[in-house]
Parts: C-alpha cells; sequence; structure tokens
C-alpha cells in the first residue's frame, strides 16, 4: 500500500452502484435471450458434447456426486453450473476414488477440447469482448481476417482471392470465377454468382463470423488444484496474456471469497468495494504534472477478499503507467468548471451534457462503454474531481 498521509486526498467517489449496471473492473456480462434464459448454457453444453462420444462413462462417474439440489451430478450439471456452486463441486469430486479420479481425468481432456471452446466464446460473445475482465487495460476481442466492407456485394466485387477463399465452401477454383464474372461487369446480386446455397449463406456470414481469438481463457480454479472444472463455463475468465500467463498463472486470486473476485461470478464486487482515488501533493487547482499527485487502489469494503486479486494481478504497478489519463482529466477539469461549461452552453447552444461528452470523453457517461479499456480508472477519476454525471462503476 502507498503511504498516504502526507498527501492530500482528492474528493471521495460514489460508491452507491445502481442495480441494474453490469460494468465493473470488470464482470463479464454473458447473452442473455429474454425468450431462452438458459440458452447460452445450453448452447455450450451442446457444443462441448458434439465433441464427446463417451458421454455415458463420464455420467456414470458424476453421478456418485450430488448436486446443491441434492440430484445426482450430470455431466451437463458440471459445465453449466453457476461460478458459486464450482468451489463445492469440486470438493465433492476431489472426494471420490482415486480410480473414479483417474478415469474422469482421462474423459475430460481440456487440452483437447480447448479450440472448441476457444470457438464458442468467439461466436458467442464477440460483441462483449472490449477489454480484460482481470485489469480493464488491455483489449480483447475475436475478429475475422475478412477486411472491413460495407455489405456483402461490395465484398463480392472487391476482395482478392486469398480473401475471397477465407469463405466456407469457396476454394481457388470458385474464387476465380468470382472474380472472372465481376470483370465482365459489377456484381450487383449473390443470385448472379449461380452459386448453392450453402455457399451464398457463408459469403452472406463470413465477414460477422470471428474466426481468431485475441485473448486467452483463463481457469479461475486452476486446472492443478482444481481439474474437474476445466471445462466449466463459468470458470473461463476472457482476459489478456498478461494476465494470464505473465501474472496469474497458477495462483489463486482471492484470499477468502472466490465468489467476490471472479468476473464470471454474479457475486462479483471489485468495483464496489475498490476505488481509484487521487491524493494530491499540492492543491488540486494547481496540478499542472503527473508529478503533482499520485493515483491508488484503495480497497473500501472487504479489504482481505480483494488483496489477492490486486497483488496478483499487480494491478497498482500497472496502472502507474496510465496516469496521463488521470492527468488529461484533472487539466481538462481546471480548463472547464461547471461556470466555464455553462458559459460554452449559452454560446454553442448546445447541452451541458454533450458538451462534457465531447470534451472529458463520452465512455466517463455512457453504458455502451461500460467494458471500454480504463473505464473504471478514468471514471473513478473523473467522479474523485467532480465531474458530474459521471457514469458509475
Amino acid at each position: 500500500m502507498v503511504d498516504h498521509s502526507k498527501a492530500k486526498i482528492g474528493a471521495g467517489t460514489c460508491s452507491n452502484q445502481q442495480e441494474n449496471n453490469q460494468q465493473v473492473m470488470i464482470r463479464i456480462r454473458y447473452p442473455k435471450d429474454p425468450e431462452k434464459p438458459d440458452a447460452f448454457q445450453d448452447n455450450y453444453f451442446e457444443k462441448l458434447s458434439e465433441a464427446f462420444d463417451n458421454l455415458s462413462l463420464i455420467e456414470k462417474d458424476l453421478e456418485k456426486v450430488k448436486t446443491i439440489a441434492g440430484t445426482k451430478l450430470t455431466f451437463k450439471n458440471l459445465v453449466t453450473a453457476p461460478f458459486v456452486e464450482l468451489s463445492s463441486l469440486s470438493a465433492d469430486l476431489n472426494a471420490l476414488s482415486k480410480a473414479a479420479r483417474k478415469r474422469l481425468g482421462k474423459l475430460i481432456d481440456y487440452s483437447r477440447l480447448q479450440p472448441t471452446i476457444a470457438d464458442f466464446f468467439m461466436q458467442e460473445m464477440s460483441s462483449e469482448l472490449h477489454s480484460c475482465f482481470y485489469c480493464n487495460i488491455d483489449t480483447i476481442y475475436a475478429f475475422t481476417e475478412i477486411g472491413a466492407y460495407s455489405d456483402t456485394i461490395q465484398f463480392i466485387n472487391q476482395a482478392d482471392s486469398k480473401e475471397l477463399q477465407l469463405v466456407n465452401h469457396i476454394g481457388p477454383v470458385t474464387a476465380a470465377a468470382i472474380i472472372a464474372k465481376r470483370k465482365v461487369h459489377p456484381i450487383s446480386s449473390l443470385d448472379e454468382l449461380n452459386l448453392r446455397p450453402q455457399v451464398i449463406d457463408a459469403i452472406k456470414t463470413a465477414h460477422q463470423t470471428p474466426t481468431h481469438n485475441h485473448f486467452t481463457l483463463d481457469h479461475f480454479f486452476h486446472q492443478q488444484a482444481h481439474p474437474f472444472l476445466c471445462l466449466s463455463l463459468f470458470n473461463f475468465v476472457p482476459c489478456c496474456y498478461a494476465c494470464n500467463s505473465k501474472f496469474k498463472g497458477t495462483k489463486k486470486l482471492y484470499s477468502t471469497s472466490s465468489s467476490l473476485s471472479s468476473p464470471s461470478s454474479s457475486d462479483y464486487k471489485f468495483a464496489d468495494d475498490v476505488r481509484f482515488k487521487l491524493f494530491f501533493k499540492v492543491e488540486k487547482d494547481e496540478v499542472k504534472t503527473a508529478d503533482d499527485f499520485t493515483v491508488d487502489l484503495v480497497t473500501e469494503r472487504n479489504v482481505l477478499d480483494h488483496q489477492e486479486f490486486i497483488s496478483v494481478l499487480k494491478l497498482r504497478g500497472r496502472y502507474v503507467h496510465h496516469k496521463k489519463e488521470a492527468l488529461k482529466l484533472l487539466l481538462l477539469k481546471q480548463k472547464y468548471p461547471d461556470s466555464a461549461l455553462e458559459q460554452l452552453s449559452a454560446v454553442t447552444g448546445l447541452p451541458v451534457d454533450q458538451i462534457k461528452r465531447d470534451l472529458f470523453g463520452a465512455d466517463l457517461f455512457e453504458a455502451a462503454f461500460d467494458h471500454a479499456g480504463l473505464v473504471k480508472y478514468r471514471r473513478d477519476i473523473a467522479q474523485g474531481i467532480d465531474v458530474r454525471g459521471v457514469r458509475e462503476t
């Protein structure tokens, strides 16, 4: 912990989180279908099931374990159970006989299924992947090799042979035929290509279907200590390489309550309990450089629960590099106090809220940026210097 005994603390940040605000540092926001609330979990189970031809053997050992509801554990229970149930499931499975554990260990093979699981996260969660769910610093995303096109017609008319062949069912011969046809006249309809329906469908979705990932999947409960949770959906945390491989590795991110520390848990409390706060060496309005203040993570509640998370992921040290973001906000606030914003509004005719978005950044105010990189840091700092209307974190 940084010693702030001689520093002037900045204005406290707000601590009341709106019930419907899912942005934390940062809780995973899973896809939701109002008509099929379990669709995400069901899709995952189905995708995994397709990779097994011996589920009955797995079920035979799993049924020796009882779920929280008192029923026999099934493979579907194991791989789709909510995070809060995982620790007890792991303990019960580790209590099975040595022979049963050995059989299950061979049958539940993460290394074989890793590409399948990564593909599931790419297809099902690409719209929710923006920044690392551990550090909120590095960007994570899923993408396709196909470049940016306004629509499929533009793609068909402009893509080269190599890019056309990124589409399923299109090989060198088909790609050459498409290019030859568009040389005669521009393609205005996919029907002009005279291709099979499945090829047309593949063309329509190709630029929308991620094929590569710029993220890693971490097992929150590491495989060494919890081998039977290696396929559990809510044990996976999409994160950056640094958090996963350089810092966390096999370490635990919690001291007491895993449910408060995992971004995949509905009980995750990091943003409620921990805030970035400013400590000034000079008067707030006299800040000129980054040397005039410090920024630290201050744990306001559940101190013991978050110590390991902060320490293992080296969050204090990593965020020092981004101190310039805090300085930018401080200098903007000096230049544009509330009175100046009101004057600008009177002169331009623009609402004060719009001016603030333009000056300070829309990510401070809009839900669309809830998972953007550094969003918690910037919002906490902005709240600490009394920028009004900042969205709660």
